[in-house]
């Protein structure tokens, strides 16, 4: 006999593409929600490490910077490449 989330599966794999993005959306942001149990802690974590990033690289301790159109370049290189 099949679990109640293997028919709640079966039935959203039927949903058009659309529904079942919007499921899968509405599906994550709940398993973020759970897993911050104090937002302003990960605002806080976040902070610091913006802090500590620009501090490297301002010291000259991070690795090269690319710009944004080299990286979509890239992107839409790698995507335009057969498998």
């Amino acid at each position: 006999m099949a679990s109640s989330a293997d028919r709640i599966e079966d039935e959203a794999l039927k949903l058009s593409m659309n529904r079942r993005a919007g499921l899968a959306r509405r599906l994550l942001e709940s398993l973020d929600e759970e897993a911050v149990e104090d937002p302003q802690a990960v605002a806080r974590a976040w902070e610091e490490e913006i802090q500590r990033r620009v501090a490297r690289y301002r010291a000259g301790e991070s690795d090269p910077t690319v710009s944004a159109s080299a990286v979509f370049q890239e992107a839409r290189e790698r995507l335009q490449k057969p498998s």
